[in-house]
């Protein structure tokens, strides 16, 4: 499916779940639609459990069918209906606690089911994932690595490295040191801002959390919670960001070029790249090429142009936060030595297309 395809149901869909939620919020809260018709509740319950989830699952689940799937949407479902839906109407029909109550219960067996499996698969998990990072510092690349070999095709897999390795990151990984076990690395951060702009955003972040967290206490508890959650989660996200510019440098193996951060990275086979060579595109790359290729560089406080850029023969994924890929076919970057990283990747780049011949 082409990009604007993706484009054009991702909006479909988005509008037509909000008119839906709208509408049964709307239905129960609007005074002049009252009294409302008899079991009109089974139609709410329609949209949440039958519409809203089928329509994802056409657009996005067609073809790959899985309990873990079945039990997201069910969770959708149910929490829409928790939210939405008026608890005193939710008692008032005999039946539908029964039904309430069977969509509960399937969804602690799904859960359950999940637990079992991890908690079986979980000592050699964490033995192959303590064997990997004996070798190197890049935790993300070893974790990714190692749910994608034990829970091959999970999202929940993909989705764990983002929170695993932010807090790890953050909170357990100031003493270590860059350690790798073949190739070279190239650091890409020390002639930038990047660090000092990381303090700079913790420091903004600390202030508004004291600030507002007062304020917004004081008009609703409940919303100076969450924006405390989140200014937490922003905090550890920050110093994560401080210590894998650190902790992983572009790294050239034998047969991998890969790079690294807490928001994104890529790993590609160095057979399956065409050339690098000095950039000279624009200085200020527009949004829709933006979205076709993988900017490497360290965050700076004025951008500059970037040194490389690296064509791929095909296109490959970058690795988002929570799982999200993007495939792209070029790449963009900078390093503190530009001259060593260039020649360290030609030469791979000729060995490997020399013994293809």
């Amino acid at each position: 499916m082409s990009f604007p395809q993706k484009k054009y149901k991702l909006l479909l869909f988005a509008i037509i779940t909000i008119l839906i939620l709208l509408s049964n919020f709307s239905l129960y809260r609007v005074s002049f639609l009252k009294p409302l018709p008899e079991k009109i509740i089974w139609g709410s319950l329609i949209d949440f459990f039958i519409i809203i989830p089928g329509m994802i699952y056409i657009l996005y689940f067609k073809n790959r069918f899985s309990l873990q799937k079945i039990g997201f949407l069910m969770l959708l479902a149910y929490s829409a209906a928790y939210l939405i839906i008026p608890q005193k109407l939710l008692h008032e029909d005999h039946v539908v606690p029964y039904f309430i109550g069977v969509c509960e219960s399937s969804l602690l067996i799904i859960e359950i089911y999940f637990l079992s499996r991890l908690l079986r698969k979980l000592p050699a998990f964490i033995s192959s994932l303590r064997t990997l990072n004996k070798q190197s510092s890049y935790l993300i690349y070893n974790y990714r690595n190692t749910a994608a070999r034990f829970f091959p095709g999970s999202k929940m897999g993909e989705i764990s490295v983002t929170d695993f390795s932010l807090f790890y990151y953050a909170l357990f990984s100031w003493r270590k040191k860059i350690k790798i076990h073949t190739g070279q690395v190239f650091s890409f951060h020390k002639k930038t801002s990047g660090i000092a702009l990381y303090i700079m955003l913790i420091h903004a972040t600390a202030i508004e959390t004291i600030g507002l967290h007062y304020f917004l206490h004081q008009w609703n508890p409940l919303a100076s919670y969450i924006l405390l959650f989140l200014n937490i989660y922003g905090f550890l996200y920050f110093l994560a960001e401080i210590q894998t510019l650190r902790l992983s440098p572009f790294w050239i193996t034998e047969d991998l070029l890969i790079l690294q951060a807490a928001s994104k990275g890529m790993e590609v086979p160095i057979h399956d790249i065409q050339d690098i060579f000095s950039y000279t595109g624009p200085e200020k790359i527009s949004s829709k090429e933006y979205n076709m290729l993988f900017d490497a560089r360290a965050i700076d406080f004025i951008q500059e142009k970037p040194q490389f850029e690296i064509k791929l023969t095909k296109p490959h994924p970058i690795y988002f936060m929570y799982g999200f890929q993007r495939k792209v076919d070029r790449i963009i970057l900078s390093v503190d030595d530009p001259h060593a990283f260039s020649q360290q990747l030609k030469q791979k780049i000729y060995c490997f297309h020399a013994d293809s011949r």
